[in-house]
C-alpha cells in the first residue's frame, strides 16, 4: 500500500520528544499513512461495476490507516529550547560570520537544527540573525575557489 502524509488533516497526539507529555502542539515530522480500499479485492469488481450504474463515475473510497505517530514537542519544552538556540547562535554569530568556511559544519548543523524545530515562526532577533548567518555561509561558499 501507499505510505502518505495527510497535511490537511490535524495529526493524533503525540509524545514530546522532550518530557514525554501528549501534545499537538509544534509538530517536527507529520504523522505517516497507510492509504487503503474499502472493498477487498474479491469484491473490486462488483463494487466498481455497482458504483458506475449509481453515479456514472469510477472511483473507489479510500481509507488511512495510521502508521508512526508525529514526532512532537510541546511548548513548554519547546519555547526554552528556541531561547537556548538563539543565546548560542549569540555567542558563536561573530565568529561564524567571519570565518564561514572554517566552521560550515557547525553552521550547518545549527540550521538544520532551526529548520526541523521549526524555530522560523518567530519573528525576533534571533530569525534576523539566522538570516545574517545564511547569507554569511552562502556568499563565502559562492567565492570558494
Amino acid at each position: 500500500m501507499k505510505v502518505v502524509n495527510r497535511p490537511g488533516v490535524n495529526g493524533p497526539y503525540g509524545k514530546c520528544k522532550a518530557c514525554g507529555v501528549g501534545t499537538r502542539s509544534h509538530i517536527l515530522e507529520p504523522a505517516t499513512y497507510e492509504e487503503y480500499e474499502i472493498v477487498n479485492s474479491e469484491e473490486f469488481d462488483e463494487y466498481v461495476a455497482e458504483f458506475e450504474e449509481e453515479t456514472g463515475e469510477e472511483e473507489v473510497e479510500l481509507r488511512f490507516r495510521l502508521l508512526d505517530r508525529p514526532t512532537v514537542m510541546c511548548h513548554s519544552c519547546w519555547v526554552p529550547f528556541r531561547t537556548d538556540q538563539c543565546d548560542y547562535l549569540a555567542e558563536n554569530l561573530e565568529k561564524w560570520t567571519s570565518e564561514p568556511i572554517e566552521n560550515t559544519h557547525n553552521i550547518k548543523v545549527f540550521l538544520a537544527r532551526w529548520k526541523y524545530h521549526c524555530f522560523d515562526d518567530e519573528d525576533d532577533e534571533g530569525k534576523s540573525n539566522v538570516r545574517l548567518l545564511r547569507t554569511a555561509l552562502k556568499e563565502a561558499l559562492l567565492n570558494v575557489q
